[in-house]
């Protein structure tokens, strides 16, 4: 992988928890006696992980890159079309993860279509972390310059420290 910028080094640090999860989803341990390497894994048990991970770190994932990191990159005039149209995109599909979501806590409380919703966040959340790290973050270096790029470290660091205080909380549930 290529060395991301220091700005880009906690969010790229959240993608591969995205992607662990997403692995996890599609390839679930089987169900039976839970050990400490082979925790029993059931569609309501990944349900439950997901819906506080997406909780714990993806909304303050999100939050950092739409309020901080897209914004940035948008406004630089090295941002052409279809770095603009790649932003959108992947705005458009931090919405689709968030129905997801919503989808699974609906069908973990119905207890129908469970499966399905996890399959498909897991294969969403893949694609998305993937296009993020493949096309957008590959090509920052080359559309914000500094010191304005280095300037994002901060902001991005404070959300995702909120987001982790928020977590540790008794009875919080994160951000």
């Amino acid at each position: 992988m290529a060395r991301r910028h220091p700005s880009l080094v906690p969010l790229s640090r959240d993608h591969r928890d995205a992607l662990a999860l997403a692995f996890r989803l599609k390839h679930p341990s089987p169900p039976g006696p839970a050990t400490a390497v082979t925790p029993p894994s059931t569609p309501e048990g990944r349900a439950r992980e997901t819906l506080d991970f997406f909780a714990a770190h993806l909304a303050g994932h999100f939050r950092a890159e739409e309020d901080v990191l897209f914004p940035a990159i948008v406004a630089s005039p090295a941002a052409d079309v279809a770095c603009r149209s790649l932003v959108e995109q992947l705005v458009a599909e931090h919405r689709t993860m968030e129905r997801g979501r919503d989808s699974i806590a609906a069908a973990l409380a119905s207890g129908s279509g469970l499966a399905d919703a996890l399959a498909t966040l897991a294969d969403t959340l893949e694609c998305h972390v993937r296009r993020e790290e493949r096309e957008l973050f590959v090509r920052f270096d080359g559309i914000v310059a500094e010191p304005a790029a280095g300037g994002l470290l901060r902001p991005i660091e404070v959300i995702l420290g909120a987001r982790r205080r928020a977590c540790a909380l008794p009875g919080a549930r994160g951000a």
